[in-house]
């Protein structure tokens, strides 16, 4: 059963009083909503906030609704911030002005009816949301490879990441096929060897995304049973009148509790702590107090995390690094699943964006100040560039546009730090290619471009306002200091074969520049050079 084949009921509320209600179906026109007596839905002369035409309820030409308002974004919520229009769908609570309107699911007793041909599979969370997967083979393959039958791109989903068996009695049991993030059944993880027996409504999650296990022998009916019930209930209690019909009508500690978790599910946190207080004074109070005051905690974490999370956004947005805000996005990122579980499905992919994100900053700041230093710890930079790639790669699974300029920013970088490593590389192999002293003049002068390119490449990043590395120069710098005295001692040594040709011993020179030897340890090959041209002269002496 697919999310978007839900009928919706729309229920317009004023402290937890119906005021209109309809459904989609029935919707002809537009409905205006205001205290003006000439909206079709007027709010409450109680509403002092709320506008004489303040919102409107619009029906699009594919049945789609759409709620506006009619003061820009002044009087409209969703999820504690201020909207200007919404496109409403099943679950959504908006706020207008004081007033509530609540989008909830009719049953379809005819799709409802009907027993399902296969066992299903309907993803909850993730970009495929609400996709149902029929369960047709006896083994049904979950994960990222191409030809899975449920086929997971992403990149915490191992290739072969668990497997559905379809059981000779019509049952199935699922097996985790040692996957990297694990497979969980209700929250209790799963064993390659011996799996687990699923049953309807089971909760699968294939690391962090979660479906739901639709068991074709089960027939799925959503009566009004419970509502009918409920009427018996309460007509019995008003003929048995007084004290008895108060207590059965009024709602219970725990109805309150769990009206509570849908408004914080939809982050409408002082609605929930408020429901919560009416909660203390309800009917069953004692017996949900554990409960309740459970959620109170989880409350005050929710809205800490929240909070911190969208300063995170704003600073992120801003291109804030002060000392305080970095502390405070590890702090975000450092949270764990229970901070951000007002919303299993929403809460974690936001920890997963959130984490992704400090990683980001991290990995580039690092970067950055590696290459403004100008480090040259070859492992170092590998390392640090190795780990800004791979929050890159992360990153570029989502798109949030708070992070799009940090993104940029890091590829920018990680393309300076490649290019900084690669350049290395090439002086690298310059000096390792540097076999017998008749090459001395010719790496001498390679040196001497390859620094000067560096410094125009520098020039060139620096007035864009861009960061760069003057690791190679320097580099270029240390090595040449011993190749230049090694040629100038070449060339000497070369003068001292041409005097003992022409006999010329008065213009033999016996003591050449030579580097020291400390100084020709910064290269594998300079040392063995330096060996060469001090033997060399040394048996031209001996001649003498």
């Amino acid at each position: 059963m697919s999310f978007s084949d839900r009928k919706r009921h729309i229920r317009l509320e004023y402290d937890r009083r119906t005021l209109y209600e309809i459904n989609a179906d029935d919707i002809q026109s537009d409905i205006t909503i205001g205290r003006g007596q000439d909206n079709v839905w007027h709010l409450p002369a109680q509403d002092i906030s709320a506008h004489r035409q303040h919102a409107v309820l619009k029906k699009l030409r594919r049945g789609g609704l759409v709620l506006e308002s009619c003061q820009g974004r002044e009087g409209l919520f969703y999820l504690g911030r201020p909207i200007k229009e919404r496109r409403l769908q099943v679950g959504d609570v908006c706020g207008i002005s004081d007033s509530t309107l609540i989008v909830e699911e009719i049953a379809s007793e005819e799709n409802n009816a009907n027993r399902l041909l296969f066992h299903q599979l309907e993803q909850l969370t993730g970009e495929k949301k609400g996709k149902i997967y029929p369960i047709k083979n006896d083994f049904f393959s979950i994960g990222s490879a191409p030809g899975c039958d449920c086929q997971l791109q992403d990149s915490l989903v191992s290739q072969k990441h668990a497997i559905i068996e379809l059981q000779a009695d019509g049952t199935c049991r699922i097996k985790d096929n040692r996957s990297r993030n694990g497979t969980t059944v209700n929250g209790t993880p799963v064993h390659d060897s011996v799996g687990r027996m699923l049953k309807d409504g089971d909760i699968i999650a294939i690391s962090y995304l979660e479906f739901k296990f639709w068991d074709k022998n089960v027939v799925h009916v959503r009566s009004h049973l419970i509502l009918k019930l409920c009427a018996i209930i309460a007509t019995l209690a008003l003929v048995l009148g007084g004290y008895f019909a108060y207590q059965t009508i009024r709602p219970s500690a725990k109805a309150i509790r769990l009206r509570a978790e849908q408004y914080a599910a939809h982050t409408q946190f002082p609605m929930a702590e408020q429901l919560l207080k009416e909660a203390v004074e309800a009917r069953g109070a004692e017996q949900d107090k554990t409960q309740r005051l459970d959620l109170e905690r989880k409350l005050k974490l929710w809205q800490e995390t929240l909070s911190d999370w969208l300063e995170m956004q704003e600073g992120i947005l801003e291109g804030n690094e002060s000392e305080d805000f970095i502390l405070l996005c590890a702090k975000v990122a450092a949270k764990n699943a229970e901070c951000w579980s007002w919303s299993t499905a929403e809460g974690l992919a936001q920890m997963k964006v959130a984490q992704d994100t400090n990683n980001l900053l991290v990995f580039t700041r690092s970067c950055e100040e590696a290459l403004a230093t100008s480090v040259t710890e070859e492992k170092y930079l590998l390392e640090q560039q190795g780990g800004l790639e791979i929050a890159i790669q992360r990153c570029r699974e989502e798109h949030p546009p708070f992070r799009q300029e940090l993104l940029s920013r890091a590829e920018d970088t990680d393309a300076e730090m490649r290019h900084t490593l690669g350049t290395y590389r090439d002086l690298q192999n310059l000096l390792l290619g540097y076999k017998n002293l008749a090459q001395t003049k010719e790496l001498v002068d390679k040196i001497h471009r390859l620094s000067q390119q560096c410094d125009e490449h520098l020039a060139e990043r620096n007035e864009e306002g861009r960061v760069a590395s003057k690791m190679v120069q320097r580099r270029c710098e240390a090595y040449l200091e011993p190749l230049e005295m090694l040629l100038q001692s070449y060339d000497l040594l070369m003068a001292n074969y041409d005097s003992l040709a022409k006999f010329d011993f008065a213009s033999f020179r016996p003591s050449l520049p030579l580097p020291s030897q400390d100084s020709c340890k910064i290269a594998s090959t300079l040392p063995d050079r330096r060996a060469e041209i001090e033997t060399a002269n040394a048996n031209l002496e001996r001649l003498l």
